[in-house]
């Protein structure tokens, strides 16, 4: 497919890095679930004897956890006989063969018929598979299929275990956990959103994923590519499009990138209906955000030069843009967002990006963004505060009274539209009020982050127990893309991804503000150390950087204190002691 004449700057992948191979584990079912006409059906966990499915039959096998890469099974049959394969990150999933967004372009169920035949052979589908449950199943009444094995080939990034945490509640251990290989799973050839949907490298997605794989893994390498594929994908109008589909940010055989191990069962994605294209244009400034992330906790500033005159473009862009209403932000989508949230976002992005441009020593961009992000300022508090409820709120046409979600008052203090105090009597009153809560995962991270912020701790903590708790509580082993919490709730559709990367954001969140340590320089050169336990009465941790590992502990009763390496600087108002030699000793040793 030609793509230059809409994306001016692939060029610029001659500069990526190369980054790992994947790594390849064998990984075996745990259980059988449910079975039917199915002689020895335990043989396919133990080995010991094939499980035979008989005439209509069919089997539904648990791998224990999500995984993502290709399933084999070794299967023999006297005569020719069909044997059909549905997967599931859900047992619900894994049995339905009518899925309600079958006429969706964004996903369909995948299946696959092997026609069996002969001495045990064997098969495997086309392209990848992410599941949890893997049902087989017979429709011919003469069938007779022995099933000797079954194995999946689980392939994923290979990270290094660098940064821990842990506290005295189990609940935020586990989730913890759970946000850690959620976040594994999902680091690829690049940062994939979700490893069954969409497969898709999104700028935003990558700025949270980004923020959660540091915490545990510190890994640069994955990240630096990623951001070199965003500004290969910039538009001629300077813009850049939501997601990196056109440098080869999807995991799709349309478009021709992946014809053999990509996904092939989400039809027209990333090209056929436009998605390489899409503008979101919170999204677009996020790309100033995710620069100035990257820069600060990796100190790799010549990728920031390299891609300056990205950073030009992109800015002069914006500063054209007249963000109103239309298809630049996710508004319409599912409740994603508002007007109001778009324009703190864009805020955000260009208070970073004149952050960025002092650090690159261009104090003409940097003015330039400092006064787009005052005007957007100064009219997100003319058009979406509403001075008498003492909130903002998502669309000024909704009139005075007119409740905004927690998402847009946790970000109007995120992007500095209000200071802490303001904004800590801006968060009560939201909740007071009875907001809207973030079901999205990726919202939820900055509507957590937002409360932390203003010292809000133990209601933070109790939002992310209240949400990641009900995935856990569902037998989750990945965090999910949404999670609404109603009985009938859109949690439980095929379409819903879950094992998404923004859903990982728990190991930011824990690592960045109840241990505390966030860079303000390049490299961790500079710290700023605050933590907060909330409810919590001790936690301890490892914060990865390029000059070695910050080690934490905390303690309610006796305060904390921190072993900081050589060549990191702690700013002032550190609330716990630093040390530099004898680290602390930790209660899991």
């Amino acid at each position: 497919m030609e793509l230059t004449q809409d994306f001016h700057h692939l060029d610029l992948m001659k500069h990526a890095n190369e980054v790992p191979a994947l790594q390849k584990t064998e990984v075996r079912p745990v259980a059988v679930l449910r079975f039917r006409g199915v002689a020895d059906p335990q043989g396919i966990v133990t080995g010991q004897t094939p499980a035979t499915l008989r005439g209509v039959s069919h089997i539904i096998v648990d791998f224990g956890r999500e995984l993502v890469g290709f399933l084999d099974i070794t299967a023999a049959a006297h005569t020719p006989s069909g044997m059909i394969v549905t997967y599931g990150e859900s047992i619900e999933e894994a049995c339905d063969t009518a899925c309600d967004c079958d006429n969706c372009c964004w996903f369909h169920l995948p299946e696959d018929t092997h026609t069996v035949q002969g001495a045990p052979t064997a098969y495997r589908h086309e392209g990848r598979r992410a599941f949890r449950y893997v049902h087989v199943r017979s429709e011919q009444p003469d069938a007779r299929i022995e099933l000797h094995s079954m194995r999946m080939t689980l392939v994923h990034y290979p990270v290094q275990d660098r940064g821990s945490f842990s506290s005295s509640d189990p609940l935020i251990n586990r989730i913890w956990d759970l946000c850690r290989y959620t976040t594994q799973l999902c680091m690829q050839t690049f940062y994939e959103d979700g490893i069954k949907r969409d497969g898709l490298l999104w700028v935003s997605d990558y700025r949270q994923q980004f923020l959660s794989n540091w915490t545990p893994f510190g890994d640069a390498a994955l990240a630096r590519r990623s951001l070199i594929m965003f500004a290969a994908t910039q538009m001629a109008d300077g813009f850049i499009p939501a997601c990196a589909a056109a440098a080869g940010g999807h995991q799709h055989t349309d478009g021709g990138f992946h014809p053999v191990d990509g996904i092939s069962y989400m039809p027209g994605i990333p090209f056929k209906f436009g998605t390489a294209k899409m503008l979101l244009i919170h999204y677009s400034s996020d790309y100033l955000s995710c620069l100035l992330d990257y820069v600060l906790h990796t100190g790799d500033t010549a990728l920031l030069d390299s891609v300056w005159p990205t950073v030009q473009r992109l800015i002069a862009a914006h500063e054209k843009h007249p963000y109103a209403p239309g298809k630049t932000y996710a508004t319409e989508w599912y409740g994603w967002n508002s007007l109001g949230t778009m324009l703190v976002q864009v805020i955000t992005g260009m208070r970073d990006g004149a952050r960025l441009a002092a650090l690159h020593g261009d104090p003409a961009i940097g003015a330039r963004c400092g006064a787009l992000a005052d005007r957007l300022q100064q009219r997100v508090l003319a058009e979406h505060f509403d001075p008498a409820a003492g909130i903002f709120t998502d669309d000024p046409s909704a009139g005075a009274g007119g409740v905004g979600g927690m998402h847009v008052n946790t970000f109007a203090v995120l992007s500095g539209t209000v200071d802490r105090t303001n904004g800590r009597c801006i968060i009560e009153k939201a909740i007071a009020a009875k907001a809207r809560q973030a079901e999205w995962s990726g919202m939820r991270m900055w509507q957590h982050a937002g409360e932390f912020e203003v010292g809000m701790a133990d209601v933070a903590l109790q939002g992310m127990r209240a949400f990641w708790g009900f995935m856990l509580d569902r037998g989750a082993t990945t965090a999910w893309e949404s999670c609404d919490r109603k009985p009938d709730g859109g949690w439980r559709k095929p379409i819903i991804s879950r094992c998404h990367g923004w859903g990982g954001t728990a190991c930011h969140l824990l690592s960045r503000y109840v241990l505390g340590v966030r860079p303000t320089a390049p490299g961790f050169a500079r710290v700023r150390m605050c933590p907060q336990l909330g409810d919590l009465q001790w936690a301890e941790g490892v914060v990865p950087t390029p000059r070695g590992d910050i080690r934490i502990e905390l303690d309610a009763k006796t305060g904390g204190r921190a072993i900081v390496p050589a060549g990191i600087e702690v700013e002032p108002g550190c609330t716990i002691e630093v040390c530099s030699r004898t680290p602390p000793k930790s209660r899991s040793s």
